[in-house]
């Protein structure tokens, strides 16, 4: 609780306007200060440290939960932690003093290059090694951060999917040393403790240490590069490019690279991209070619088409740093490691709690359905004045966060495809604005997770909307004609065929339990066994559906919605990274998509 709540609960409301009697015997807490309550704060927190000595402290402390498992440190020397029940789980997963031999953890911490000078210290609870044995299946990311403590030890954070599609932390190591061998050591104890576990698909910035080590320890699992990283490594090698128009349509040209869906026609871009731009900026296309060209398979879009957790960047770990910096630390430097340990164990107990309660709740699991269904209804609340179709198949919607909402920043919505390509397509909007929409058809420019964004939803909607409108007057040249007199008649007469209520419903009762006996059918076999968690939650969310239909929802008369007159700054947060800026270029853009859409075209025919 901030100091400025506790010192208004204290007060009350003495001294109020209508509340200020001369003659109330004072009490001692209606004069407490802010600056008293701080230094409470801070007396509260230097209780939890151990000893003076920061080392000593975190020593202690690390033994003290050491001895929640089954370790008798100054006993036995446990070289090896030979396994864990449920009874007896330790939460360090590793541990060596700075300048001593390794407590917990691979004996060949001790052998190592930095081996003297190294420090490490890993964290894992019963309930994280549970989560990230499911999690792992759709998708595991791990990022590192610095400034939390006076010392520059590094934080490394492992991060999951949750099944409430929500980023869980499942692992924490502090280190001094951030190189490949002290991570491969550091991810064996992961594996040691957990030696069947699959990872799905590992995204990363592009640190090689931390993927090169995890492969180490894990080889065969895919690896990708967060697309919000990449693209901000691009735009940091921009100014080799001297021309600011030239700069933007490069910008815009590696975006159509990276959110082509089709293999061979991004195989056909990426040539076009570099004989076009070559000549033009030697130098950028140099280090494009050196770093990128060679290894699309980490960064384009079109070799992530099977199932990741409908996410391409690596924000569920840039969203735990800034909860950490932000709410746990409140933006004041921390000094003592002793100190961040306490921080990383109380925010783990906070995920637990929230996980727990979700649970408890019998809240609903959040799948690929919800998710689109989210961005759907925040897409159809565009105003259509923010969607301006350039030309083509290309449209600009204007950025809709209120932060820009003053800029001229867009995002470049771009079709590629009239209907899906892919024969079994699992990620598609069901709603009627939006029919046919699939992840295969569209891509946008923005930083946005998954396949569909809210700006795909609204043009695809207004797209299918102008069509609906042309059909319609087509029909009506067609079928009818107004003549004599202005009256309506029709003069080619179809034969349209009437279908009573109770027809429909049999109807359509039939048709389900069809799909119902081929949908059985279709899962027992082997090679569609990695479709079946997806299908399950959909099939448990038609049955939640259907279950209580007959209930009608009381009918409440409500007031004027409040609309607001100001906007009003919330509390500070981190200082963000630098943005990407799409902002509008009409004529370039143009010239750049007629020229990567005959591209297209060619590499189709």
């Amino acid at each position: 609780m901030a100091p400025a709540k506790i010192l208004e609960l204290l007060r009350g409301d003495v001294g109020e306007l209508g509340n200020r009697d001369p003659n109330q015997r004072p009490k001692k807490e209606f004069f407490i200060t802010l600056q008293y309550i701080k230094h409470c704060k801070s007396r509260i927190k230097a209780q939890g440290r151990l000893h003076k000595e920061d080392h000593i402290s975190v020593d202690m402390h690390v033994r003290n939960l050491m001895h929640i498992g089954r370790f008798e440190v100054d006993g036995v020397k446990n070289d090896r932690y030979d396994g864990f029940d449920d009874g007896n789980f330790s939460p360090i997963l590793v541990y060596k003093p700075q300048g001593k031999p390794v407590v917990v953890g691979h004996p060949n911490f001790d052998c190592i290059k930095n081996s003297a000078e190294l420090f490490i210290v890993g964290f894992q609870t019963k309930e994280q090694l549970d989560v990230m044995k499911e999690g792992c299946k759709t998708v595991l990311c791990i990022d590192s951060t610095y400034s939390t403590n006076e010392y520059g030890f590094y934080l490394v954070n492992m991060v999951v999917q949750d099944p409430y599609g929500q980023g869980y932390p499942v692992a924490h190591f502090i280190t001094n040393f951030q190189d490949e061998e002290t991570l491969a050591l550091a991810f064996e104890s992961i594996k040691f403790r957990c030696p069947n576990l699959e990872v799905n698909l590992l995204m990363t910035d592009d640190d090689q240490a931390e993927y090169k080590a995890f492969l180490l320890i894990f080889p065969g699992t895919r690896h990708v590069l967060c697309t919000w990283h990449v693209r901000r490594n691009w735009n940091k090698n921009m100014p080799s490019i001297g021309d600011k128009e030239l700069r933007r349509l490069i910008n815009h040209s590696l975006a159509v690279l990276m959110y082509e869906k089709h293999e061979p026609t991004f195989q056909t871009l990426l040539i076009g991209f570099i004989a076009q731009f070559k000549s033009r900026c030697p130098v950028f296309i140099e280090y494009f070619e050196k770093y990128y060209k060679e290894r699309p398979s980490v960064w384009a879009l079109c070799y992530r088409n099977f199932p990741h957790g409908n996410t391409d960047t690596n924000m569920y770990c840039e969203s735990l740093h800034n909860l950490l910096k932000t709410y746990y630390m409140e933006r004041i430097q921390n000094k003592r490691v002793d100190d961040l340990t306490q921080i990383v164990l109380r925010m783990e107990r906070d995920y637990f709690m929230k996980l727990w309660k979700n649970k408890a709740e019998g809240k609903a699991e959040v799948s690929v359905t919800v998710t689109q269904k989210r961005k759907h209804t925040r897409g159809i609340a565009i105003k259509d004045e923010d969607v301006t179709h350039i030309k083509g198949h290309v449209w600009a919607v204007r950025s809709q966060d209120e932060k820009k909402k003053d800029s001229d920043e867009e995002y470049f919505v771009v079709k590629h495809n009239e209907k899906c390509p892919v024969d079994h397509c699992f990620v598609q909007c069901v709603t009627q604005a939006c029919k046919g929409l699939c992840e295969h058809l569209y891509t946008c420019t923005c930083p946005c997770p998954g396949g569909m964004c809210k700006h795909i939803h609204k043009v695809h909607s207004i797209f299918l909307r102008e069509t609906s409108t042309t059909n319609h007057t087509d029909r009506e040249g067609e079928f009818w004609d107004a003549e004599e007199g202005g009256n309506l008649h029709l003069t080619n007469p179809v034969e349209v065929e009437v279908h009573s209520k109770e027809e429909k419903d049999r109807k359509n009762v039939e048709e389900v339990q069809s799909l119902c006996e081929i949908l059985k059918d279709r899962c027992s076999k082997p090679e569609n066994f990695k479709f079946l968690d997806h299908i399950k939650t959909q099939l448990q969310q038609m049955e939640a559906m259907t279950r209580n239909t007959n209930k009608q929802a009381p009918v409440v008369e409500m007031g004027t919605k409040f609309q607001p007159t100001m906007s009003v700054n919330g509390p500070q947060k981190l200082v963000t990274q630098s943005d990407l800026k799409f902002k509008r270029i009409v004529t370039p853009l143009i010239q750049c998509y007629q020229i990567f859409q005959q591209n297209r075209l060619n590499c189709l025919q």
